[in-house]
């Protein structure tokens, strides 16, 4: 279904659509009192954006786990030598 509907809307709709997500996402999360209902239904936007740019952009999901795990990994040295202090 996600091949779909970005093959249905294309590559720059989809594009600028996921900015039009992230905004909206970024706009509940700056919200003091957070509501958890519209804030799951942001990230579920986003979710579903990612997903569509994913497989606009040909991005294998093997070096996507792999990129994901590099950059936890390196999160992880970061805290381990005080580089967020």
């Amino acid at each position: 279904m996600i091949k779909k509907i970005a093959n249905h809307f294309g590559c720059e709709t989809q594009r600028l659509k996921s900015i039009e997500e992230l905004d909206e996402l970024k706009v509940e999360l700056k919200r003091k009192n957070i509501d958890r209902e519209k804030l799951l239904d942001e990230v579920c936007d986003v979710a579903i954006m990612l997903l569509q740019l994913i497989y606009i952009y040909g991005f294998s999901w093997i070096k996507i786990i792999k990129h994901i795990l590099y950059k936890i990994k390196r999160t992880k040295h970061r805290i381990k030598i005080g580089y967020y202090e």
